[in-house]
């Protein structure tokens, strides 16, 4: 049996939790029941009740990229489709690699963590713009196909530029040094 332990953007381990929670789909986790060890022995107790994610008001980046798992095909009311493990795991390499590049230039999290949003063309939007990206926005794209490349969207807001391209994961840092160093 998986267990699931609270995910938080303070832990350090969301890729081992997050393949855990992804190996039991969240149709089965519904209607889990709460399990409590005691002397290595599993006793079943009360059902934990599931929420729904809020979509809208959460913005907690990590809490974001994990219940992308949730949503299920067409969840845009449209065409949309549900988003894969590797796709997601992918997602949360990109984001490991965002919390080291944080910590290596002692820059605060909540001055640099991404916005992530689910896109209905199914790539994992990762985003940086608004009062805190005043001169620059960055936005990453995790496809849907793991064979495809990651894309970004460079915005110059200053000198109204665009620059798009592709990216390998390591190159990372590049892009953030240029969103976060002008």
């Amino acid at each position: 049996m998986a267990t699931i332990t609270s995910f938080s953007s303070n832990s350090n381990v969301y890729s081992d939790n997050l393949y855990s929670y992804l190996d039991n789909p969240p149709e089965l986790l519904r209607n889990s029941y709460e399990l409590v060890q005691i002397n290595t022995l599993n006793i079943c107790s009360s059902p934990v009740p599931e929420k729904s994610f809020d979509w809208k008001d959460n913005q907690n980046a990590f809490q974001r990229l994990v219940h992308l798992a949730d949503l299920p095909d067409k969840w845009d009311g449209y065409s949309a489709p549900k988003f894969s493990r590797h796709q997601i795991n992918r997602a949360i390499e990109i984001f490991q690699s965002i919390q080291d590049y944080s910590k290596e230039f002692k820059i605060d999290w909540k001055k640099i963590e991404p916005f992530i949003a689910p896109s209905s063309n199914g790539s994992i939007l990762f985003e940086w713009s608004g009062k805190r990206f005043a001169l620059r926005n960055l936005e990453i794209y995790v496809p849907l196909e793991i064979k495809q490349s990651l894309e970004y969207l460079k915005t110059d807001i200053g000198l109204n530029h665009d620059i798009e391209g592709e990216f390998q994961a390591s190159q990372i840092s590049d892009l953030l040094d240029w969103l976060v160093k002008i």
